[in-house]
Parts: C-alpha cells; structure tokens; sequence
C-alpha cells in the first residue's frame, strides 16, 4: 500500500513521512520526560550524547547537514519534515 502512494502520489507519501517524523520525536520526547527531569544540564547532556553517537560514526558531523549539489539529487532540500515538526509543537 505504502509503495503504491509513493509512486502515484509522492507528495503524499512526504507529508506521511513528515508525520511519522514528528510523531516518532514527540515519543521520544515523552519517554525522556518520564525518566529525566527536563532541565538544561539533561538537555545538554542528551546533544552531547548525539554529537558524540554523530562524530563515532565518521568523525564528521556531516550528518547535520548533507546537500548534494551533484547528480540526480541536485533538489532542494526538503522543508516538510521540518515544517511538521514544528507544528506538532
């Protein structure tokens, strides 16, 4: 079903990606919520753990922001996981 709307309607299928997105986070969310209490030495704390899990990887931070300019993916990026991200909030 789901290989269907990304070849019939891929816009579609972005915006059901963008949900999945922002729902995956708000679970996450809600999960360090009940084990942490939110403060700024947790949350700094949790960056320092991505940044370092990032950097593990290839010793880049590349992962952040990766925009081909060259080939087949010479698109602009897209904004709509962001833009329902930011709604969910």
């Amino acid at each position: 079903m789901i290989s269907m709307i990304k070849k019939q309607y891929p816009w579609v299928f972005q915006i059901l990606i963008a949900i999945a997105l922002a729902l995956w986070f708000d679970g996450i969310n809600m999960v360090t919520r009940t084990f942490f209490e939110p403060s700024r030495k947790v949350g700094l704390a949790f960056c320092a753990v991505a940044l370092i899990i990032f950097l593990i990887d290839d010793g880049k931070l590349n992962e952040l922001h990766s925009i081909e300019h060259t080939g087949k993916n010479n698109k602009k990026p897209n904004k709509v996981a962001a833009i329902m991200s930011a709604i969910n909030n």
